[in-house]
């Protein structure tokens, strides 16, 4: 018999063992199929039982239902009308999530035989949910959410630069740079952290992409939401433009770009009208004692909070809204998002053996390259990244 908590027996018999006690089933008689994960040490398995079917995420350890990230987003992210799979129940000894059933269908794979139109529907219902998720913000400090306790600070942002720097350059690229030149190169990636730190934040998903969303009943649905934290409010529009597995066309792109923005900026009206405390922006920086105490004074318990994690919680209203400001931002949030992507793809193939995503390197590479250029900022990297795609 196994025992509850055992983890020494594998993902499967787990999963087996746990839909034995939980549906009456005799274990060998439970009908699993194991899915496809993607670069995490998670399995999936889906659970048919009678007629319905269930997702069991599985994890490498035991885990606590009320402290766990997937159990703590998706509560917060539920309470606020996100969709998002539910959690239908939890062995946290077995390390188990028994989830919501959304299908196979990702929009990585709906986009195959999809038209302009329909792909400029979906991908603005995409950009509807990440505002639902930027609204959420406010309820992430009042619940404590682990979401509100971490962030894209500067030393976020630049370990994953710096790793992109390390896998591409140095594992997959083989390549030595002279000192100078390294030396250059890490200063413009402090440069893109300390500026992107900067910004405004509010809650992100943090992998928003198209195989991060699924179609079910001709809705989408948001999933692997375990990691959103507090970024920039381009981060999430950042990744699903320039989704390497999607790759759009840079007329929807535009397109779409324009939607974020046309609705960021009604959104600025809206509260200039009527402020709305439960959309907040976090201003990042350090703050004097003064500005502590005026912080509490205006939002309480909040600010509290805010100014606890190092930042400064203010209404969306008191952030005035540029455009021109807005796009740099955005266009630097490319170059970091997808040198960030770069370094995972290349971190699979050369320490994991996953060659997956050896086909998403380039277009990564090509988005990036393209927001530098347009920025015209950044030489040494952009002459760095030129050279290596010239000699490949």
């Amino acid at each position: 018999m196994i025992e509850i908590g055992d983890m020494s027996i594998s993902a499967e018999d787990r999963v087996r063992a746990y839909g034995e006690r939980l549906f009456g089933v005799p274990r060998s008689e439970l009908v699993l199929q194991h899915l496809a994960g993607d670069a995490s040490t998670r399995q999936y398995f889906r659970v048919f039982n009678n007629e319905a079917s269930y997702i069991a995420a599985v994890y490498t350890e035991p885990l606590d239902a009320q402290a766990h990230p997937y159990c703590d987003v998706t509560r917060l992210l539920i309470r606020r009308g996100i969709p998002i799979p539910e959690i239908l129940a939890i062995s946290g000894e077995d390390g188990i999530v028994l989830q919501q059933d959304l299908g196979d269908l990702r929009l990585q794979d709906w986009l195959e035989g999809a038209g302009e139109e329909a792909k400029r529907d979906i991908y603005r219902q995409a950009i509807d949910i990440i505002f639902d998720i930027q609204a959420a913000t406010g309820a992430a400090y009042e619940m404590g959410s682990i979401a509100s306790k971490l962030a894209f600070d500067e030393a976020k942002l630049l370990w994953e630069l710096r790793f992109f720097y390390d896998h591409y350059f140095g594992r997959y690229r083989s390549e030595v740079l002279a000192a100078g030149d390294k030396e250059l190169i890490d200063a413009e990636l402090v440069e893109i952290a300390r500026e992107l730190a900067a910004r405004p934040r509010v809650l992100c998903h943090r992998d928003y992409h198209s195989r991060n969303l699924m179609l079910k009943d001709g809705r989408l649905f948001v999933i692997d939401h375990q990691d959103a934290r507090m970024g920039p409010i381009s981060y999430d529009l950042a990744s699903l433009l320039y989704d390497p597995y999607a790759t759009l066309r840079e007329s929807l792109i535009s397109d779409l770009y324009d939607y974020f923005v046309e609705r960021l900026a009604a959104r600025q009206n809206t509260s200039d009208n009527a402020p709305n405390r439960s959309t907040l922006l976090m201003v990042s920086g350090a703050a004097e004692a003064g500005m502590r105490a005026e912080a509490r004074a205006e939002t309480g318990a909040e600010a509290g909070k805010g100014i606890a994690a190092g930042f400064r919680v203010v209404d969306a209203g008191d952030c005035r809204f540029a455009e021109e400001d807005f796009r740099k931002e955005f266009d630097l949030m490319v170059a970091q998002r997808m040198l960030k992507a770069v370094g995972t793809y290349t971190y699979q193939k050369t320490i994991c053996g996953n060659d997956i995503y050896l086909r998403y390197i380039k277009p990564a590479i090509d988005a990036a390259l393209k927001a530098m250029r347009q920025l015209n900022r950044f030489p040494a990297l952009q002459k760095a990244i030129q050279a290596e795609l010239e000699a490949s």
